[in-house]
């Protein structure tokens, strides 16, 4: 049942004109209740609700059924309704140059997401242009405030300390860290409370056994991040020049989730490097060892052999014993050892070639 997105008193008009209507017609409410087959007084207040413009967003199918009780037609307010549509088109465009205005400021990525999420929303209910702006502003504060923290989190989990320290170790710390931030908020008025509250989560963090260094860093740069923010008045709402010059991620990505995606696009492209390395190996072997001229079962075992010498020397490059060790398995795993070692020796010639495309160095 589609509704009519007008403003308060241009419903409040629709009423007092289906009420004239409704007199000229010399009927009361009750007998056009009975018109439309309602016999409940309950629907008896709705139509004088309607009346006084008390529903916010009558349907069209309400105001129909209104002036058929009537015997009238839309014809009878269709003034009403057309300078509602221009009102409305009018304060759409008023509340897009206001939106437009609060949000020139904004990086890029953020500005065109906030504003595309207003047109959404306006898409779907009528809203006056001031809470539409209050919206937006709350929403730009919640997302600066989320990504500079996300940021301050992803810094101390990629810093050079806490290399050794396993990923579920990082995401706890990203985790304490949020929570801390939160009591931080919400125990603005009563810092002792917070420290309190603090102190829980801190044993929340042993619990974990999450390092007492890493606990110790994320709750002195998550404080010193919300006092930050307080003397710059995000939280009051004010314009934040200096953070408005930071990067700001197009969405707020929390930190442990951005450095698994980091990690997994590097370890892809590591897996590519190697694919190359290898190919580029195998071909320049086939090529030397004329595979293309022995026999099917020899060419088999020779292609096989390339391949496991390349992923066994990429896998144990910084092991030289243990790559030793492996090699001589697969040189007496192979249906004819002695031709093997030839294989061999020309991998061992042919591999430096390649290898600083396949290892990364430290």
């Amino acid at each position: 049942m589609e509704s009519l997105d007008f403003e308060g008193e241009v419903v409040r008009q629709i009423g007092e004109r289906l009420r004239q209507i409704r007199k000229r017609a010399g009927l009361s409410l009750r007998r056009v209740a009975l018109r439309l087959g309602q016999e409940s007084k309950g629907y008896y207040t709705y139509l004088q609700r309607l009346e006084k413009g008390r529903i916010r967003r009558p349907s069209i199918n309400l105001i129909a059924q209104y002036l058929a009780g009537c015997q009238a037609s839309f014809s009878d307010i269709i003034d009403i309704l057309n300078q509602a549509v221009r009102l409305s088109l009018k304060g759409e465009t008023a509340g897009r140059e206001v939106i437009n205005q609060e949000t020139e400021n904004l990086p890029e990525p953020l500005r065109t997401e906030i504003r595309q999420f207003d047109e959404r929303l306006g898409e779907r209910r009528a809203e006056p242009i001031a809470k539409r702006v209050e919206r937006v502003k709350r929403m730009t504060q919640n997302r600066i405030i989320r990504t500079l923290l996300e940021e301050t989190l992803y810094g101390i989990i990629t810093a050079p300390e806490a290399k050794e320290i396993e990923f579920e170790k990082l995401a706890g710390l990203c985790q304490f860290g949020r929570r801390v931030f939160s009591i931080l908020k919400r125990t603005r008025n009563s810092p002792e409370r917070g420290k309190g509250l603090i102190q829980r989560e801190r044993k929340w963090a042993e619990r974990q056994n999450l390092p007492e260094s890493g606990v110790t860093t994320v709750l002195d740069e998550v404080r010193a991040l919300y006092q930050e923010m307080e003397k710059q008045g995000i939280f009051a709402g004010q314009k934040l020049p200096e953070v408005l010059q930071k990067p700001c991620l197009p969405a707020p990505v929390k930190a442990e989730k951005r450095l698994l995606l980091e990690k997994q696009e590097m370890g892809f492209a590591r897996e590519r490097k190697k694919a190359t390395a290898a190919g580029a190996i195998f071909v320049e072997m086939n090529r030397e060892l004329k595979v293309e001229n022995m026999d099917l079962k020899t060419r088999r075992w020779v292609m096989e052999l390339i391949n496991q010498l390349s992923s066994t020397a990429i896998e144990f490059d910084s092991k030289p014993e243990e790559l030793e060790r492996r090699f001589s398995e697969l040189i007496a795993k192979s249906p004819d050892p002695q031709f093997a070692r030839q294989v061999l020796l020309l991998f061992q010639n042919t591999y430096p070639k390649y290898r600083a495309l396949a290892i990364k160095e430290e």
